[in-house]
C-alpha cells in the first residue's frame, strides 16, 4: 500500500510539472507535446493516475471487488492531489511563477466560469482520450511505436481541444493558490466527467459481447 501511495503521489508530481510546462510555452501546440511528458513517464514507471485507473472500475466483476477497487481509485485520487499540492507549493516561489500566472489566471478564471455541463462534457472527452491512451499502452499485442503515437496524439487533442482533465486542473489549482467554492467546483465536475468517460469504452466492449 504504501507503494501505491507513493507512486500515486508521484503521478499528481508529474502531471503538475507537464502542467508547467504547458504554461510556460507560448506556443499551443508545443506546449500540448510536452504535456504528454507527464502521461509517458507515469505509464513507464507505473505510477497511479487517477485517469490511469478509474477507467477499470467497470471491469470488476463481483460486488466486494467493486468495492475495493473503488475505493483504491478515491485514495489515489487523493493521493494526485497531494502530488500536486507540493509542485503547485514549490514552483510558486521560483521565477518560473512570474512567468506562468498571467496565463494561469486566465485558464484559471475561464474554467471556474463555465457552466456544470460545459465542464461536464468536457470531461468526458478527455476521460475517454485518457482511457484509451493508458489501454493501449498496457496492451503487449500492440506494436511499441504505436503506444507512444496514440499516447502523444491523445494528449494534444486533449489539450488543443480544452478538454478537461481532472488531475491537471489539480496542478492547475495548486499553483493557482486560490482554494474555494469555484475552483472545488471545477475540481469536483471534472473528476465525475473523468470517471464516466473512461468507463464508456469498458462498458460499451462488454455490452457488444452480450
Amino acid at each position: 500500500m504504501k507503494e501505491k501511495i507513493f507512486y500515486g503521489i508521484l503521478a499528481g508530481v508529474f502531471i503538475s510539472m507537464a502542467a508547467v510546462a504547458y504554461l510556460v510555452s507560448a506556443n499551443a501546440v508545443v506546449g500540448s507535446v510536452l504535456f504528454a511528458f507527464g502521461l509517458l513517464t507515469i505509464v513507464n514507471y507505473n505510477f497511479q493516475l487517477f485517469t490511469g485507473v478509474v477507467g477499470y472500475i467497470s471491469t470488476q466483476e463481483k460486488a466486494k471487488d467493486y468495492l475495493t477497487y473503488s475505493l483504491f481509485v478515491l485514495g489515489v485520487w487523493f493521493w494526485n492531489l497531494a502530488g500536486s499540492l507540493i509542485v503547485g507549493l514549490l514552483v510558486s516561489n521560483t521565477r518560473t511563477y512570474k512567468v506562468i500566472y498571467p496565463k494561469l489566471e486566465a485558464l484559471m478564471q475561464t474554467k471556474c466560469n463555465d457552466s456544470f455541463s460545459s465542464l461536464l462534457i468536457l470531461g468526458i472527452f478527455c476521460g475517454i482520450l485518457m482511457f484509451i491512451a493508458v489501454n493501449t499502452y498496457k496492451r503487449t499485442e500492440a506494436p511499441p511505436v504505436a503506444k507512444v503515437v496514440l499516447l502523444f496524439a491523445c494528449v494534444v487533442v486533449f489539450i488543443l481541444s480544452g478538454y478537461e482533465h481532472c488531475v491537471a486542473n489539480m496542478g492547475y489549482i495548486a499553483l493557482y493558490q486560490k482554494f474555494n467554492c469555484e475552483t472545488l467546483r471545477v475540481l469536483l465536475v471534472t473528476s465525475l466527467g473523468n470517471i464516466i468517460g473512461c468507463n464508456l469504452i469498458p462498458l460499451c466492449l462488454r455490452l457488444a459481447k452480450r
